[in-house]
C-alpha cells in the first residue's frame, strides 16, 4: 500500500507540472537543435540506446526469420538447438526470459515460459523493427531486465492506389519459401495490407557426428518444418487528427525437434499456433493526445500428438499524454487478463496483472534531454516490485557536420515468474519470488554526416540480477528456485562508415562486444559455478558487414564471430568459438513501370562446422534463390 501511495504520489506530481494546454504532436519532441521522434518507448527514452534496422536490411533477410537478422546487426547472441529449432537471445549476458518482446505495442512473450522462439518470426511480417539495449521495466514490465525487442506494422499514407510483391525462394535441402504482400489505398483515408507466407524445409543436411566412432558423416533426420502465416493490417484516418488501426497475425508451425548427435532416429515433433489481434485508436485533442488499446493474444502448443499447452490474454491499456513547454508527460495503465491450460497444472490457471506507470522528459536545459519513468505492476496474490529509471542525454556540438551525444541510465527491474514456474507439476511452486535487478548503462555516439556518413558508438554497462530463477533437481523432477545472483559487466563497441558516390554506395558496419556474466551466490548446495561465467553466454562477440551497391546491384557479406561458449555452471565443458561468413547479391530489372529482382545468398561461405548448444548439429554451406515481382500503381 505504501508503494502504491508513492506511485501515485509521483504521477500527481508529474501531472501538476504541465498542467497547462499546449498542441502536442505525437511522435516529436523539438528541444534546441535536437528532434526526438519515435513510439511511446521512444519519446521517454532519454539515456536509452535504441537501434533501428534500416529498410536495406528489411529487404535483404526478408526470406529469413528474426533471429538470423538481428545477430548479423546486433551483438547479440541466440541459444539455438539446431537449424530453425528454438531459438531465444542473449542481451549483454542474461537469460532468454530478460527480454521483452513487444508486437505492436504489446507483450508477445508467452506467459507460460516467459519468452518467445524467434526462428518462428520471419523478418517479412513486420514493417519497423528496433533493439532497446538495457533495461526498462519502468516503461516495458517485466521481463526487460538485458533488453527488448519492438516488432511494428506501420501504414505508408504516401502510397497513390496500390503497391505489391510476389517473392519464390528455393534453397538447400529442399527449402522452399513463397511469400506476398498488397497493400490497398481505395480511399484517401483508408489503408489495407495483408501478407502471406508459406515455408517449407526438409532440412535434411549432412554433418560430421562427432560422437560416433571414427566421426562418420551423417545426414540429420526428423528436423523437418512447415510453416504459415497470415498478416492483416488495417488503417482508419477517422479525422485528419485521430487514427483507428487494427492489426491481426496468424501463424502456424509444424516442426521435428532436430534430435541431438547421440540421439539422431528421435522423430518427436512439436506444433506450434498463435494468433494475435491489437485494435488501437489514438487521438489528438486540444488538452493533449489519448491513446487506447486492446488486444487478444492465443497461443497454442502440441508436443508429439499428447501434451498441450495453450494459453490466452486479454489486454487493455489506456494513455494520456502532454506537452507544455519543456515538459512532456505521459500517464498511463494496462491490464491483463490471462489464463492457461495443460495436463501439467491441476487445474486451469488464470491471473490478472494490471500496470500503472508514468513517465516525465524535461527538454529545459541547452542540448539536454533528461527523463523520469516508474511504473508499478499488480498481480493477483502477488507481489511485483517497483521499478523507476532515470535517464539523461547530451548533445556536443563539434562541428557543423559532427556531433557527440553521451547518454545514460540508472533503473530497478524485475521479472515475474511464469506460470511454468509456479504452476507446473510436477515441480512448480507458487511462492517463488521475482528475479529484481540493479541496472547502469552508458553510450557515447560520435556522428559525422559529411560527404561520408561515420558514427561510432562505446557503451557500457553493469547488472546485478538477484533472485535468478533456475530449475535445479530435488529428487526424481525439477523444481525452480530463486538460486543465484548474477553480475554482468561489459561493453559494446559499434561502427558504421558509409560512402556514397555516384551511382556507388558502400557500407560498413561493425560491432564488438564484451560481456562477463558472472555467477556470485548459488542457494543449492549441489549448484557449482560462484564464480563462473553464465552457460552458453559468450564472453566475446564480433561482425563485420560489407553492402555495395551500384546502380540496380546490391551485394553484401556478413560475418559473425562468436567467442568461445561454456555449457556447464562449472565451466568445465565449453565448446569453441566460430566465424560464419554469408554472402548475398541481387540485380534488379525494370519492366516498363514494374521491378523485377533477382537475389542468391549462399550462407556459411567457409563451410565451418560449428555447435551453437552441445551436441546439435548445424548445417554447413547453404544455398538459396529469389525472385521478386513488384508493382505499384
Amino acid at each position: 500500500m505504501m508503494r502504491f501511495r508513492y506511485l501515485l504520489g509521483c504521477i500527481f506530481y508529474i501531472i501538476s507540472a504541465g498542467i497547462q494546454a499546449d498542441d502536442l504532436e505525437r511522435d516529436t519532441i523539438t528541444m534546441e537543435g535536437i528532434t526526438i521522434t519515435g513510439s511511446y518507448f521512444e519519446r521517454f527514452g532519454a539515456g536509452s540506446n535504441i537501434k533501428k534496422i534500416d529498410s536495406i536490411n528489411l529487404t535483404t533477410f526478408s526470406a529469413l526469420n528474426l533471429n538470423d537478422l538481428i545477430k548479423a546487426a546486433a551483438p547479440i547472441h541466440f541459444k539455438s538447438y539446431g537449424n530453425s529449432m528454438l531459438s531465444s537471445p542473449s542481451f549483454r549476458g542474461t537469460g532468454a526470459g530478460h527480454t521483452a518482446v513487444f508486437w505492436n505495442g504489446v507483450n508477445v512473450n508467452q506467459p507460460t515460459i516467459g519468452q518467445s522462439d524467434f526462428s518462428l518470426y520471419p523478418v517479412f511480417a513486420f514493417d519497423d523493427i528496433k533493439i532497446h539495449y538495457g533495461a526498462a521495466s519502468s516503461r516495458y514490465g517485466s521481463d526487460a531486465i538485458g533488453g527488448s525487442i519492438l516488432l511494428d506494422s506501420k501504414p505508408d499514407w504516401k502510397l497513390y492506389k496500390m503497391k505489391g510483391i510476389l517473392s519464390f525462394h528455393g534453397g538447400s535441402y529442399d527449402n522452399y519459401l513463397s511469400k506476398a504482400k498488397i497493400t490497398l489505398k481505395p480511399f484517401k483515408n483508408l489503408l489495407s495490407t495483408s501478407k502471406f507466407y508459406r515455408n517449407t524445409n526438409e532440412n535434411d543436411f549432412r554433418f560430421r557426428n562427432i560422437t560416433k566412432p571414427g566421426k562418420p558423416i551423417e545426414n540429420q533426420h526428423d528436423a523437418s518444418i512447415f510453416q504459415y502465416g497470415l498478416i492483416q493490417d488495417l488503417y482508419i484516418k477517422t479525422t485528419h487528427m485521430s487514427q483507428l488501426s487494427f492489426n491481426s497475425w496468424f501463424n502456424y508451425s509444424d516442426r521435428g525437434i532436430q534430435p541431438t548427435m547421440t540421439d539422431n532416429d528421435s522423430d518427436e515433433r512439436q506444433k506450434d499456433k498463435s494468433y494475435r489481434m491489437v485494435v488501437n485508436y489514438h487521438i489528438q485533442t486540444n488538452i493533449g493526445f489519448i491513446e487506447t488499446k486492446l488486444g487478444y493474444l492465443w497461443d497454442y502448443l502440441l508436443y508429439n500428438e499428447q501434451s498441450e499447452i495453450i494459453s490466452r490474454q486479454y489486454l487493455g491499456q489506456v494513455a494520456y499524454e502532454h506537452e507544455v513547454k519543456k515538459w512532456r508527460i505521459r500517464i498511463g495503465a494496462n491490464y491483463n487478463h490471462i489464463s492457461a491450460d495443460s495436463e501439467n497444472f491441476q487445474d486451469n490457471q488464470s491471473e490478472n496483472r494490471s500496470n500503472v506507470y508514468s513517465g516525465i522528459v524535461f527538454t529545459g536545459l541547452p542540448e539536454t534531454a533528461l527523463s523520469f519513468n516508474i511504473s508499478q505492476q499488480f498481480i493477483t496474490s502477488y507481489q511485483a516490485p517497483l521499478a523507476p529509471s532515470l535517464g539523461f542525454r547530451y548533445r556536443f556540438l563539434l562541428s557543423k557536420r559532427s556531433e557527440l551525444f553521451v547518454e545514460g541510465q540508472a533503473s530497478l527491474n524485475y521479472r515475474v515468474p511464469t506460470l511454468n514456474d509456479r504452476y507446473w507439476q510436477p515441480g512448480g511452486r507458487e511462492g517463488i519470488q521475482p528475479e529484481r535487478s540493479q541496472n547502469v548503462d552508458g553510450t557515447i555516439t560520435y556522428d559525422y554526416k559529411g560527404l561520408a556518413r561515420i558514427k561510432l558508438s562505446l557503451a557500457g554497462f553493469f547488472y546485478r540480477v538477484k533472485d535468478w530463477i533456475l530449475w535445479i533437481p530435488a529428487g526424481s523432477f525439477w523444481i525452480p528456485d530463486n538460486v543465484r545472483q548474477v553480475n554482468a559487466t561489459g561493453l559494446e563497441i559499434q561502427t558504421k562508415l558509409r560512402y556514397p558516390w555516384g551511382l556507388y554506395d558502400i557500407e560498413l558496419n561493425g560491432y564488438f562486444a564484451l560481456s562477463n556474466s558472472i555467477i556470485q551466490e548459488t542457494g543449492d548446495e549441489n549448484t557449482r559455478g560462484t564464480g563462473s561465467q553464465l552457460p552458453y553466454t559468450p564472453v566475446h562477440m564480433a561482425g563485420v558487414n560489407i553492402q555495395f551497391k551500384y546502380n540496380l546491384w546490391h551485394a553484401g557479406i556478413y560475418s559473425e564471430y562468436t567467442g568461445k561458449t561454456f555449457v556447464t555452471t562449472d565451466n568445465q565443458t565449453d565448446l569453441p568459438g566460430y566465424l560464419i561468413v554469408d554472402m548475398m547479391a541481387s540485380r534488379n530489372f525494370r519492366i516498363r513501370n514494374q521491378l523485377i529482382a533477382v537475389d542468391a545468398r549462399i550462407n556459411n561461405v567457409l563451410n565451418k562446422e560449428y555447435q551453437n548448444v552441445l551436441y546439435r548439429a548445424m548445417p554447413g554451406r547453404t544455398y538459396m534463390l529469389g525472385v521478386h515481382f513488384l508493382f505499384n500503381y
